[in-house]
């Protein structure tokens, strides 16, 4: 069931092209605004965007894992590796999953384990490291 309304948005005679959607589900809501979706549960309370949290859940924490540990046998002295930290010494906001950094502070192989690899998401991801010129590889959970 979903219900459309107007936001006041404190405009003075109504409000112009700005609309909600509100949809009630087994959970709770979700509100559409024009800024997003807000879902709720049944209380009211918001909800987070990934209920596992950052890391994921445990399939995805356990393929992490691996990944680290592929990633400090290919590490070579005086390269470190980072797990769920920005990209360093390149154009990118992304915090990938594991990655090497060479001895001058830059990104020099990225590990990321994806659910879904054939997902856009994942494609425009290993787009800009293709861009960027950094060299990853993407390892599907099972």
């Amino acid at each position: 069931m979903a219900i459309a309304a107007c936001a006041w948005r404190g405009k003075p005679h109504g409000c112009w092209g700005s609309s909600v959607s509100v949809r009630r589900d087994a959970v709770g809501f979700s509100v559409g605004t024009d800024e997003g979706v807000v879902s709720t549960d049944k209380e009211g309370k918001k909800q987070p965007p990934n209920p596992d949290g950052q890391n994921g859940k445990q399939d995805h924490k356990d393929k992490v894992k691996e990944l680290v540990e592929k990633a400090e046998s290919e590490a070579q002295d005086g390269e470190t590796v980072l797990e769920n930290r920005k990209v360093r010494g390149h154009d990118s906001n992304r915090k990938p999953d594991v990655q090497i950094v060479d001895k001058e502070g830059n990104t020099r192989k990225i590990f990321e384990a994806e659910r879904k690899p054939t997902s856009k998401r994942n494609i425009l991801r290993e787009a800009e490291y293709d861009r960027l010129g950094i060299p990853h590889e993407t390892h599907g959970l099972k």
